[in-house]
């Protein structure tokens, strides 16, 4: 496998600040793509979900956001997505160590070094803003009480609501009844 290297031209065309709002539509359109999704069966054969984080693909992401974003070349995206590297891709500019490179051009100094730097810092920002939302969105996802509300709404099947109001209406009676009673009526 041929790794990607950077050069001097590659680094003239890239940038070195995405704006905030093409920072926010990336995470935006990527970061709910990043979990994969779990079972959990209790004693009671009740099955609850659950959530874990897929690093694989949020570093395929990241990277696919670096080499898109940032160093202004075109990628194959994977599975119908913008940003997704395949995974052979990923290997490719993740194996020719990009960001060492990035670190190397940015040790040169002068106008290619600061450009580097201003690059790895913003595109660092990027990745601690990538990691908070996919974060965030695990921890809503597998917050118990979300969780209890969800196995409460699988058993409210059009069967079990009707046996509930067959039930309070059982109730209703046999309270009034009891009331009746109580009045001597």
């Amino acid at each position: 496998m041929e790794y990607k290297k950077l050069t001097d031209e590659m680094m003239e065309a890239a940038r070195d600040y995405v704006p905030l709002m093409e920072k926010m539509a990336f995470l935006r359109a990527c970061a709910s793509d990043c979990f994969e999704r779990m079972e959990m069966r209790l004693t009671d054969d009740t099955v609850l979900p659950f959530f874990k984080e897929n690093g694989e693909r949020k570093s395929r992401y990241m990277m696919g956001a670096l080499v898109k974003l940032y160093l202004m070349q075109e990628i194959e995206p994977a599975e119908g997505t913008k940003f997704l590297l395949a995974a052979d891709d990923y290997d490719r500019w993740a194996g020719g160590h990009i960001l060492g490179q990035l670190k190397a051009m940015k040790a040169r100094g002068g106008q290619t070094g600061e450009k580097a730097n201003n690059l790895i810092a913003d595109y660092k920002e990027l990745e601690k803003r990538f990691n908070a939302e996919v974060y965030a969105m695990l921890q809503g996802m597998n917050d118990p009480v979300s969780r209890m509300q969800q196995m409460a709404m699988q058993s409210m099947t059009p069967e079990a609501v009707q046996k509930l109001a067959e039930q309070t209406g059982e109730i209703r009676d046999e309270l009034e009844a009891f009331r009746k009673k109580r009045e001597g009526k």
